[in-house]
């Protein structure tokens, strides 16, 4: 099982859009109250089996701010799943961990 990684505008290409696996990115701030809760059911999340299956990833919007309007980032917390180098979903806002279980599963499938 991985850790979370973070990356930047720099890094995004390669350890994102060219990875192997999907790979679901949190996109943060570190003002953002929610994102801590996504921070924790992410966290939670790499200890099971979904954390072999997919990358899990952080990008500080401050860090990232060319990735962030290319994928039109508005809100946060945003979560977005990439798979082959493509977003094949997303989940805005905050939601419960079950949530994020249903809606990573269904974009990997």
């Amino acid at each position: 099982m991985g850790a979370v990684k973070a990356v930047t505008d720099q890094t995004f290409d390669r350890d994102v859009l060219r990875s192997a696996k999907p790979v679901v990115v949190d996109f943060w701030a570190t003002w953002c109250s929610q994102c801590r809760t996504v921070d924790k059911i992410i966290h939670d999340l790499i200890q099971t089996e979904l954390g072999d299956r997919v990358d899990f990833v952080k990008m500080d919007i401050e860090a990232g701010p060319t990735v962030v309007q290319r994928y039109q980032v508005m809100n946060l917390p945003t979560v977005i799943i990439f798979k082959d180098g493509e977003p094949v979903g997303s989940i805005p806002g905050g939601r419960t961990k079950s949530q994020f279980v249903r809606t990573i599963e269904s974009a990997i499938a």
